[in-house]
């Protein structure tokens, strides 16, 4: 039989930690070493602002403290995981959960664990699918804690056990480095390591034998020290995390990137050196002596065919989000990296972000993207579309039609579209933020090209559109200028070129909107930018509006019946909408009025409307009041706002019966009007309304 159960999981976690020295690559004599530490989890009390962290070095090494926030992944089986919250210990040594499992009969049971739960995402046969992330931010003494990352195995039961005893490891590698010699006059704002091969990203984890395989792996990982104090950032003293990877004899770019520009050296770690181990801590010195900060990169918002060149060094930007195409490619999709936006510039994006080298497609007129930076399956290779069914995106070491691009530029939004496949369009994706190709939605992206890159020949031809308009017969007339030049319909424009249109009205008109493509648009003049069809363009004039009109039954009639004097129901006149409530229109049966008051208590009825023209006055007509003692108030509010709050003014209408004008003393385009009526308890329908007409201020 089935059964479930809750399993309580006692962790006592000890990890040897070693602290390895490196090198810079002028002089290996001149870098101090540190000794080999150990991470256990025997230090310090747990700390409920925070979760599993480094506490302060001992002489054992660097203790790990539980604490009461922390989860991890636990998997029966390699089945699928479960997320638990540990309870610490006192002193934040051990912790405990409990987990409910299906008991599933198998002969054996093998409990797995992850920590913390963020990094995992899928459990199966003899791995756990974990990301050791891209992006880091470290506290003052710690790794990020999603970088600090811990695996356990327990004993293998024949029967389903009740109580188990893990026992944790780190999987993780863990660096700290200290600059030295680094300038005092500028803050740093975040730093870039780049390895010769792969060091972060999503990988598989074998807990069978502690190894790892990548995945969407990359070489650099980024650092987010703005938010560090300023005593941790005066230190110059970081942290990060790795996958357990060997560097001897290889290099490690560090990008320091400050308020003052960017600062670059390279290290090469010597024999010996540079060995980065699961669960210890490798402390390097970066001597800066000398450095001195680099010229920005500085990548600007493609707008235009002609910056589109052969051999320019671009990036692929979300349009509307502060995120960049990354150099992490997973199996179907393209992880983004944080950049920082200027006024239609990127400056210093990080070698997290990836960059391309424009090259011309196998189709013409298109573009490939090939991969300048990045690591295994990533550099050299073409992004492209891979997938009719499915919002894949991948890399490719041939240039295909697949990774040939059509682009469409339209005020900076790029579209591109792969030349194979259904979807098809490279876009970016906020809620998983990824980039990756889709049919249809999603977000825009953009181009930005790094400044001075790039040969003299552009690689899009822009194609050509139709430009078609009639002048209406009545009202006015308008021209259509590209350039400043005047065009005639029937004329073909590049893409991309911005179009200019200005309307003038005939005496007595005045001009209403203009319809685009079927798009509507009020402003005159108005621009927009040629972009992937040809354009039809039509402008409407209008007499003047020189008042507006209410009465009954109005144009909603079939819609708004009522037969009471408690609704509130929409009145539609002239296309403008009214809100009235608590006034009885009888279902229009032979009612050309409408009728407030009630016999079960007091009542206010209002007919609320706002109008874009300034009104003058307003001519109310009350056709019957049956009882006048019976009416408290009758007043007309005029507001800024829809809650009549704001600016407003108040008059009073008076309790007679026939047409009364009410005189606006400021009138004010855009205003709000309230027509209310109060009544003390009386007959049903005490005051009956047959029409109100709204005077436009012609001033």
């Amino acid at each position: 039989m089935m059964k479930k159960f809750f399993n309580y999981l006692c962790l006592a976690a000890i990890a040897a930690t070693t602290l390895v020295a490196c090198s810079k690559n002028e002089s290996v004599e001149n870098l101090p070493t540190s000794p080999v530490k150990k991470v256990s989890f025997s230090a310090k009390s747990a700390n409920p602002d925070t979760k599993t962290y480094f506490g302060d070095k001992t002489s054992a090494g660097y203790p790990t403290v539980w604490t009461n926030t922390q989860k991890v992944s636990i998997s029966l089986n390699y089945a699928s995981g479960k997320g638990a919250t540990v309870s610490p210990s006192a002193d934040g040594k051990t912790a405990s959960f409990d987990v409910e499992f299906t008991d599933d009969g198998s002969d054996n049971y093998v409990f797995y664990a992850i920590s913390p739960l963020a990094v995992v995402s899928g459990w199966s046969s003899g791995r756990v699918q974990v990301e050791i992330p891209a992006n880091q931010t470290p506290t003052m003494g710690s790794v990020d804690e999603k970088a600090h990352i811990m695996a356990a195995k327990s004993a293998t039961f024949t029967e389903f056990p009740e109580n188990v005893s893990l026992q944790f490891s780190h999987i993780a590698a863990y660096g700290r480095f200290m600059l030295t010699n680094f300038s005092e006059e500028v803050t740093i704002t975040g730093i870039d390591l780049t390895a010769d091969e792969n060091i972060v990203g999503r990988l598989y984890f074998y807990p069978e034998d502690g190894t790892f395989a990548d995945n969407s792996a990359a070489k650099t990982v980024s650092l987010n020290v703005s938010e560090l104090s300023a005593e941790s950032n005066a230190s110059k003293v970081f942290w990060f995390g790795i996958k357990p990877v060997d560097l001897q004899g290889k290099n490690l770019k560090v990008t320091v990137h400050t308020d003052g520009g960017d600062y670059v050296k390279t290290i090469t770690f010597p024999s010996g050196k540079g060995n980065f181990q699961a669960g210890r801590v490798a402390s390097f010195n970066i001597n800066f002596a000398g450095i001195e900060p680099v010229s920005d990169k500085i990548y600007r918002l493609v707008t235009s065919y002609d910056e589109l060149t052969a051999n320019s060094e671009v990036i692929i930007v979300a349009n509307d989000d502060d995120y960049a195409m990354s150099t992490t490619q997973n199996e179907n999709n393209r992880t983004a990296a944080a950049i920082t936006k200027g006024t239609n510039i990127v400056t210093n994006p990080g070698d997290a972000v990836q960059t391309f080298t424009l090259e011309a497609g196998t189709v013409s007129n298109t573009v490939a993207f090939k991969c300048k930076n990045g690591g295994f399956l990533v550099e050299d290779y073409y992004i492209g579309a891979a997938s009719s069914s499915s919002n894949w995106l991948r890399t490719f070491s041939t240039k295909e039609d697949k990774t040939s691009f059509s682009v469409i530029l339209n005020s900076g939004v790029a579209e591109l579209t792969a030349n194979a496949y259904t979807n098809n369009q490279l876009k970016y994706n906020s809620s998983n933020q990824i980039f990756a190709c889709y049919g249809s939605g999603q977000g825009d992206v953009a181009i930005y090209k790094l400044e001075g890159s790039g040969s003299d020949n552009p690689l899009i031809t822009p194609e050509l559109r139709v430009i078609t308009f009639t002048q209406p017969i009545v009202g006015g007339s308008f021209v259509v200028t590209v350039d400043g030049d005047e065009i005639a319909s029937g004329d073909s424009v590049q893409d991309g070129k911005t179009i200019t249109l200005t309307a003038t009205a005939a005496s007595g008109y005045n001009f209403s909107n203009w319809t685009v493509n079927g798009t509507i648009y009020s402003e005159n003049p108005v621009t927009f930018m040629v972009a992937g069809s040809d354009v039809n363009i039509s402008a409407t004039f209008e007499l003047p509006v020189t008042e507006y009109t209410l009465t009954f039954p109005d144009d909603n009639s079939a819609n708004n019946k009522v037969n009471g004097y408690t609704s509130t129901w929409k009145a539609i006149s002239g296309g403008k909408e009214w809100t009235i409530t608590n006034f009885n229109n009888f279902n229009w049966e032979n009612w050309s009025y409408i009728r407030c008051g009630s016999k079960n208590g007091a009542s206010v009825a209002t007919i609320v409307v706002q109008l874009p023209e300034a009104i003058a006055n307003v001519e109310l007509t009350i056709d019957n009041i049956k009882k006048p003692q019976k009416v408290t108030s009758i007043k007309l509010y005029v507001a800024d706002d829809s809650n009549f709050t704001t600016n407003v003014q108040t008059f009073t209408v008076l309790k007679s019966t026939g047409p009364q004008t009410i005189t606006i003393d400021a009138p004010k385009a855009n205003s709000y009007y309230k027509l209310e009526f109060t009544c003390e308890k009386s007959d049903n329908g005490n005051i009956q309304v047959s029409k109100i007409v709204y005077n436009v201020d012609l001033d």
